[in-house]
């Protein structure tokens, strides 16, 4: 077979390549397993890296507090070790055995006996002793170790002139120093930590030195407790002085090695803090170093640990991070065949309504059964629609309003001169036949038509005032006594501007719905006061028959309707002087519609609302 030419397209990928470019659903398919892969795969490399930092961190923090705990240990041991010396140091009885020993060269076998098994006592009871020994100055000793054994002897080797001769010299102040120990069983020798004070008679003249105490630290709990700090049975562990001499090991071998020229102890040396860790190369290896310092003492816990034993620990927690990356990923394309079809469900569906909206059905809603970005995209859809009908039903709104505004328009072009010459002539006909009821009445609706074609869309208060005088004086003809007025205006406010026919609606609606069906004595307040350096109180009240709950709720949606630039739900709620008149505050106050209505059925109703004391800012009101 020949070689496939150049642009010659193989059928299967043809084929392949078609299916996954006509179908969503396979593209979001392999995006899925595309980006759950590739998130697997992050997530279990930054699984295993914060592992390995963690296990790496944690055996750090371990390895630091279990040097702390053991150097504490140690430390307690000494000081336990420093309060038992202290206590053969103050004890005077004792003072006086140890000048018998040295002065009178008797020896009592019975105050021997006694401090044995006293000394005894101390070791078998303190299991970090190893033996105490305690040294006059003719050589004779008292000792016991932790198996028990006795011996009062004049045997003496170089180190232990030298350690007690030290211990004479310090005044009774104690020191801690490396020893060498015979092992009582198998009698080789073996190596510890010592503490050496000298012992005193003391008197009042002086303070007279008999003899020299020293107790041995128990070398096998030393040795127990530098072996706790390896990790699987790896690393070394000392305990080395100032010069970088091992003074106390796991392995007898190993004391007295000088670790100073290590990269170990150098590193340890030039640090300034009392403890820590490091890591360091030997011979090619890496390995992680520990130190802590003694308090009061110039001696320090130095070790090392290979890193390799460390990140074992690392080693199993990637393999395990591979296998539960591996599972998880086998169990994603599972269930990823059962996902898809849900992601792809939401699509479908908001295509199928895009479709119905385009042939006209604007109440189509999507249902929204998640908050992700395909819901997202379902709930602006209906969001889109609920705004298009509204739009739709405010156009309808503003066609409506705009006919009748025709309509107001035509009925206002009669002629308002003819009107006025006609309530003229009616006055002066009534005045004529002395008919002295109809002149009032006529005066009256003709200032109140002359003050309303007058031009200028606001008023002063005072002018106002007249113009409700004047409806109120032809309501007074109807109600006769059965209706009363006060008008209580604060000083300064008769030049306060506001806009024309404001107060006049609301004292024809107190007389209509409120004072109209009482059938005993009416009254209407009109109130106006300052508040504050910028708004003036407006108060109408009566004391007619009230509002239900219903017909109070019902004004209040209609005051919530003005605020809202609701112009359908005014319609239909009824009361247009009322809505026209929180229309009017509201454009004054410049948007802000500060008007509350109160009603108590039977009692009465209180219209109350702020105005500026200054012009307001909109002045098509």
């Amino acid at each position: 077979m020949g070689r496939k030419l150049a642009g010659e397209s193989f059928p299967v990928l043809d084929i392949l390549r078609n299916w996954i470019r006509g179908s969503f659903r396979v593209k979001l398919t392999l995006a899925f397993f595309g980006v759950i892969s590739l998130a697997l795969f992050m997530i279990s490399f930054i699984y295993y890296h914060r592992a390995k930092i963690e296990i790496e961190q944690n055996t750090y923090a371990n390895m630091d507090q279990l040097a702390d705990q053991t150097v504490t240990t140690i430390q307690t041991y000494m000081e336990n070790i420093k309060n038992l010396a202290w206590s053969y140091f103050s004890d005077s009885d004792f003072q006086n055995f140890m000048v018998e020993m040295n002065e009178k060269g008797q020896t009592n076998f019975d105050l021997v006996y006694y401090y044995f098994n006293k000394i005894a006592t101390n070791v078998v009871f303190n299991s970090f002793i190893g033996a105490i020994e305690i040294r006059d100055f003719k050589g004779e000793r008292l000792s016991t170790d932790i198996n028990g054994s006795q011996n009062i002897s004049r045997f003496y080797k170089d180190e232990d002139i030298k350690n007690y001769q030290s211990a004479y010299l310090n005044h009774g102040w104690a020191i801690w120093l490396p020893t060498h120990a015979i092992h009582r069983l198998r009698r080789n020798e073996i190596f510890t930590l010592s503490y050496f004070q000298a012992l005193k008679k003391i008197n009042i003249d002086d303070q007279k030195v008999v003899g020299v105490i020293r107790i041995d630290m128990a070398a096998s709990e030393l040795k127990k407790r530098l072996g706790q700090m390896k990790i699987k049975s790896q690393g070394h562990f000392y305990l080395v002085n100032r010069e970088g001499r091992i003074i106390m090991a796991e392995k007898d071998d190993d004391v007295g090695r000088i670790l100073q020229s290590g990269a170990l102890f150098q590193k340890c040396a030039e640090s300034q803090e009392s403890a820590g860790h490091f890591m360091y190369y030997h011979q090619g290896h890496q390995y992680l170093g520990v130190y802590h310092r003694f308090h009061d003492l110039d001696w320090m816990l130095v070790g090392y640990i290979p890193l390799s034993v460390i990140m074992s620990g690392v080693t199993k927690a990637g393999w395990e991070t591979f296998i539960i990356g591996f599972l998880c990923l086998g169990i994603t394309f599972l269930l990823a065949f059962f996902i898809f079809k849900g992601v792809t469900r939401p699509i479908y569906d908001l295509h199928q309504a895009m479709i119905r909206l385009g042939q006209g059905h604007f109440d189509t809603i999507v249902p929204i059964q998640s908050a992700d970005e395909i819901g997202f995209l379902g709930n602006q859809f209906n969001i889109m629609t609920q705004e298009i009908q509204r739009l739709i039903s405010k156009i309808f709104q503003t066609e409506l309003l705009k006919k009748q505004a025709e309509v107001k328009a035509l009925q206002a072009q009669i002629n308002p001169h003819f009107l006025y010459n006609s309530l003229g002539m009616i006055d002066s006909l009534a005045t004529l036949e002395g008919e002295k009821q109809i002149s009032t009445i006529s005066q009256a609706l003709s200032n109140m038509f002359r003050y309303s074609i007058s031009g200028g869309q606001y008023a002063t208060l005072a002018e106002e005032i007249y113009q409700v005088e004047q409806y109120l004086t032809i309501q007074k003809f109807r109600f006769e006594e059965r209706l009363s007025y006060q008008i209580y205006i604060e000083a300064n406010l008769d030049t306060l501007r506001l806009p024309k026919l404001l107060l006049q609606p609301l004292v024809e609606n107190a007389i209509i719905h409120g004072l109209e069906k009482r059938k005993d004595r009416g009254s209407i307040t009109i109130r106006a006061q300052i508040i504050d350096s910028d708004w003036v109180k407006i108060t109408v009240s009566d004391n007619g028959i009230g509002m239900t709950e219903i017909e109070l709720q019902r004004i209040q949606d209609l005051l919530s309707s003005v605020e809202n630039e609701d112009m359908m739900s005014n319609l239909q709620l009824g009361s247009i002087g009322l809505a026209n008149v929180a229309q009017r505050i509201k454009l004054f106050n410049n948007g802000r519609l500060e008007m509350k209505v109160s009603s108590e059925f039977s009692q009465g109703t209180i219209v109350t609302f702020l105005l500026p004391k200054n012009l307001g800012g909109n002045e098509h009101v």
